[in-house]
């Protein structure tokens, strides 16, 4: 990323990220995946190089898009994250669980349910440094023909 203004939330910086995964499909739409990922994050100026970190993570996954009454995907990642500066004062390294979902529930022909949820846990050395994040949000429409 290259911002034109350098600033806390909008700085010019690069990140790389390496993947290698599994998946085992046991039929046409059904897939379960494990792999790992090493990430590698730079701001490009000094000034911001103190959120500078290396990330190394498992990554497990299931997703099953064969049923016609639901369909859903199914996302985790756990990680150990290393800050690259050790003089910040705000950021720590830190264990992290992300869990990501997605899912559709046909109710009856025209009536749909959808949920798209997340979650993310930060487990520090100072525990009141901790985060835990959720979002869920859910939507009912009806299809009229």
């Amino acid at each position: 990323y290259d911002f034109d203004v350098q600033g806390l939330a909008t700085f010019s910086h690069w990140r790389v990220m390496t993947q290698m995964e599994l998946d085992y499909r046991y039929n046409l739409l059904s897939t379960f995946s494990i792999g790992i990922a090493r990430e590698r994050f730079q701001a490009a100026d000094s000034i911001y190089n103190e959120q500078d970190y290396q990330a190394t993570k498992l990554l497990a996954g299931y997703e099953n898009l064969s049923s016609r009454k639901y369909s859903f995907s199914l996302d985790s990642q756990l990680g150990w994250r290393n800050y690259l500066n050790n003089d910040s004062e705000f950021y720590t390294d830190h264990w992290f669980v992300n869990l990501d979902l997605l899912a559709d529930l046909n109710l009856s022909e025209r009536i749909r349910f959808s949920v798209i949820g997340g979650s993310s846990f930060e487990y520090h050395d100072d525990k009141e440094d901790d985060v835990f994040l959720y979002l869920l949000s859910g939507n009912l429409s009806y299809q009229f023909r």
